[in-house]
Parts: structure tokens; sequence; C-alpha cells
């Protein structure tokens, strides 16, 4: 008994060692951690300072929602993604991970409006502008390199009308118009978090 604890009792001096040692070594990076916890504590420590409530509904409503497409795109990555892309063009690992990341940021959303994080709600505002701005650029490159001759190979490919016998699920996965609705979606996000950090307080 008295050599198990003896044993115990050198096992954890020797993590303690350990400890010590790999705090002194990273010092300098503890108190740069340490300070910047303590900044993130005070700051969310004074719920909805200069923001409005408007702009946390917003908040609130943005993170539900994104919360809500990515644990179903973990769930059920193929039927969901498949509305409205290809299913083919991407691994169903990918829309997982994919999916995960969404229900990440709607959490995200949910700790911004519970503690009132202006400066988190105003990078989204400007953030999503920018995405739909990429997402469509993506379209537009991908739809140029698609445009070919009837009868070619790679016709069909890009922004297309849809032709007869053609239905609009596959019109719409095809053309990439899932990431013009995306790109919608998050300026229409952007503009609405816009007008609800402006309204009066």
């Amino acid at each position: 008994m008295a050599w198990a604890l003896d044993r115990e009792r050198r096992a954890q001096a020797d993590v303690y060692c350990i400890v010590g040692k790999s705090l002194r070594e990273y010092k300098n990076e503890v108190c740069v951690l340490l300070s910047l916890g303590l900044a993130c504590r005070a700051s969310s420590g004074a719920p909805g300072t200069g923001v409005p409530p408007a702009a946390l509904h917003t908040a609130k409503i943005t993170g539900a929602y994104i919360a809500l497409i990515g644990i179903c795109l973990v769930v059920a990555p193929t039927t969901l993604f498949g509305l409205v892309f290809d299913v083919a063009e991407l691994q169903r690992l990918w829309i997982r991970v994919f999916g995960s990341l969404c229900a990440l940021l709607g959490w995200y959303y949910f700790g911004a409006a519970r503690d009132g994080s202006r400066g988190f709600l105003e990078a989204t505002v400007s953030g999503r502008f920018v995405l739909a701005l990429l997402l469509l650029a993506i379209v537009g490159s991908e739809s140029a390199s698609g445009l070919t001759l009837p009868g070619t190979p790679g016709h069909g490919k890009g922004v297309h009308l849809p032709h007869t016998g053609e239905s609009f699920a596959s019109w719409f996965r095809s053309s990439h118009m899932g990431l013009v609705l995306l790109a919608a979606t998050n300026a229409a996000g952007a503009a609405a978090m816009h007008r609800a950090l402006r309204r009066p307080r």
C-alpha cells in the first residue's frame, strides 16, 4: 500500500515538473492568452452595450437558421444538399464538414446576441456582402468556362436556360443557381443586420 502511494506521489511530481517546465518555456504565450481571455470576459460582462435590440434579435434569427441548416447537413447531408446542389460534385464527408461549420457559426451568432458584441455583428455585415460577391464571381467564372457550342464536350454546364424535357430541379442544380441563392441569402442577411445596427437603441 505504501509502495503504491509513493509511486502515485512520484507520478504527480513528474506531472507538476512537466507542467511547470512548459509554463516557463511558454510564459509569454500563456500571458497573452490569459490577457485575451480576461479582455473577452470583461467585454462580455456588459451585455447589450451599444447594440440596438433589433440587431440582437436579427443575430438570434440568423444564428437559428444557420445552425439548423448545419445540423440538417450533418444528419442528412446528401438529401438536403441535393435540393439545391449537385451531390456528385462534392463528397458526403465534406458536406458534413460544411454543416458542422454552419452549426458552429450559428452558435457564434447566439453568443454575440447574448452579450451584445457589436464588433462581431458589424463584421458580419461586410463579411456576408463580400461572400455574396465572391459567390457570384464564382458562378460567373464557371459560366464563362462552360460556354460551349451544342454537341461539344462540356456543353450545358454553367448558367443556362432550362430546355425542353429538363426538370426545374435538374436545371437549378446544373446551372449553379444554388450558389446564386446562397449569395442572395447572405446579401439579404447582411442588409437586414446593417439596418438593425443603425436603429436607435
